[in-house]
C-alpha cells in the first residue's frame, strides 16, 4: 500500500431500496410529477409494476417509459423529478440518522444497490445521495460482492468507487458490515463479515442466518450500535 493507504477496522455496505429508500413513495412521487407535466399515465405504470411483481420479476421503470413513451420523455421527466421531488419524503425512518451516525464516527460506508443502471441512478440522485459513494450491481447477493474484495492476506480492499475521499488512497479494512432488507444478501457471508437484516415485511426468509442480526428498523439498529459503544 502507498503511504496514504491505511488499514481500517471496518466498512459498511448499505442497501438502498427498502433499506434507506422508500420505493413506494418514490414511484408515487415520480408518477405524480410525470402526470402533472402531461408526460405519462400513473395507471399504466402501476399496472405494469403489479404485473411484473406478480410474475416474480423486477419492474424496470426506465425500460418501460422508454419503450412506451420514448427516450425524450424519460430525459424530461428524470430531470424534472430530481429538481422537484422532496428527498426527505423518500427516505425511510432512521436512514438519515444512520448515515449521520456513521459519518460522525468517520466510519467508511457506501451504497451497493441492485437494479437497472438508469432507474437506480435516478433514485440515488432523487434521494440527494450524490456525496455518498455508491455502485449499482447485477445481483442482490451482497455477500458475493463483498467476497470479491477479500485479499490473500485476509483483508478487504474496497473498490475506489466506494471510497468517499480520494486522499485515503487504497482503502483496506479488516471486516465488513452489510445492512439490507433481503435475506439473500447475507447468503454465505465471507470471513469477518456480519449483517444486519432490516425487517420490512417483504422478505420472510430464515431469521436465523449465521452472523446476521435481525432488526425491526434502522432506529433499532442505531440503538444497538449505541449500546455496544
Amino acid at each position: 500500500m502507498q503511504a496514504s493507504d491505511q488499514l481500517r477496522s471496518e466498512y459498511w455496505v448499505l442497501d438502498f431500496d427498502r433499506t434507506l429508500f422508500s420505493i413506494e413513495k418514490n414511484i408515487e412521487q415520480f408518477c405524480r410529477i410525470g402526470e402533472s407535466l402531461g408526460l405519462l399515465s400513473k395507471k399504466s405504470i402501476v399496472q405494469e409494476q403489479q404485473h411484473a411483481e406478480s410474475q416474480g420479476a423486477s419492474f424496470d421503470v426506465y425500460e418501460f417509459i422508454v419503450q412506451t413513451y420514448g427516450l425524450d420523455v424519460w430525459d424530461q421527466l428524470s430531470t424534472a423529478y430530481v429538481k422537484s421531488v422532496d428527498a426527505t419524503c423518500l427516505l425511510l425512518p432512521g436512514a438519515t440518522e444512520l448515515l449521520d451516525y456513521l459519518a460522525v464516527r468517520s466510519i467508511q460506508h457506501g451504497i451497493v444497490t441492485f437494479g437497472s443502471k438508469h432507474w437506480q441512478q435516478l433514485k440515488l440522485d432523487a434521494a440527494g445521495f450524490e456525496n455518498i459513494p455508491s455502485i449499482i450491481v447485477d445481483t442482490p447477493d451482497k455477500a458475493s460482492i463483498v467476497k470479491t474484495w477479500l485479499d490473500e492476506n485476509g483483508t478487504y480492499t474496497i473498490p475506489d468507487e466506494l471510497v468517499d475521499d480520494p486522499k485515503i488512497g487504497t482503502l483496506a479494512v479488516r471486516s465488513v458490515v452489510i445492512v439490507d432488507d433481503k435475506s439473500r444478501a447475507f447468503s454465505s457471508l465471507p470471513p469477518r463479515t456480519k449483517g444486519y437484516w432490516v425487517q420490512t415485511g417483504h422478505d420472510t426468509g430464515d431469521k436465523t442466518l449465521p452472523f446476521t442480526t435481525t432488526v425491526q428498523d434502522l432506529y433499532q439498529l442505531i440503538r444497538s450500535l449505541v449500546e455496544q459503544g
